[in-house]
């Protein structure tokens, strides 16, 4: 059920179908997010990842259903998603809302404490809004060598559904860095390698 929503949901894949995908991952939390066994069940990983789906459909809206965007309601099954089944990605989603207060509170602290956690266990989406957010120095402060290094190891991270976004972001970066920074960012991008894969 899982892979097949994942293949509706993709929208480069001919087989495109934002609707059925939306029911396919209602039907696995409906079904299984409030009984399964976390620690037990090879099949919780799973659900934590249909969560953080369906999650994205309820923060996005889907007029096919007549889903209206809904971020507390996107949050809440985030929350589950990233607490309670430990899935990454929600953690990533969970933090972004948390920077911009969407849905939930904003608290700059929890988000910058979940893309830290997440940047050393080698996610690559967070070490790539990470560097971002360096490059940019917004929240964080500026610093153009360590986010050339963190873009260079998300990149090479990055799998291939992701791999769009976060190579735009490295060319971004690497474009606007001084060549001072990046022989910088060459020293520490062989300790980012051995850290944060």
């Amino acid at each position: 059920q899982y892979h097949l929503a994942r293949l509706y949901a993709d929208s480069a894949s001919p087989n495109t179908d934002h609707k059925r995908a939306y029911e396919l991952y209602r039907a696995i939390v409906e079904e299984h997010a409030a009984t399964i066994d976390v620690d037990d069940d090879i099949r919780a990983p799973y659900v934590g990842k249909a969560l953080a789906a369906y999650a994205g459909y309820w923060l996005k809206g889907l007029p096919e259903v007549g889903l209206e965007p809904n971020a507390e309601q996107a949050a809440f099954f985030l929350q589950q998603a990233a607490t309670f089944f430990r899935d990454p990605d929600a953690q990533f989603e969970l933090a972004k809302l948390y920077l911009k207060g969407e849905g939930v509170p904003e608290d700059r602290k929890k988000a910058l404490g979940w893309l830290a956690i997440l940047t050393q266990e080698g996610h690559s989406g967070a070490q790539a809004f990470f560097a971002d957010l360096l490059w940019r120095g917004k929240i964080v402060q500026k610093d153009e060598k360590r986010a050339l290094a963190l873009i260079t190891v998300a990149v090479e991270n990055a799998p291939a559904n992701d791999r769009i976004w976060i190579e735009e972001t490295y060319k971004s970066i690497y474009c606007g860095t001084s060549n001072g920074a990046r022989t910088q960012a060459d020293g520490l991008i062989a300790s980012f390698r051995k850290y944060y894969t």
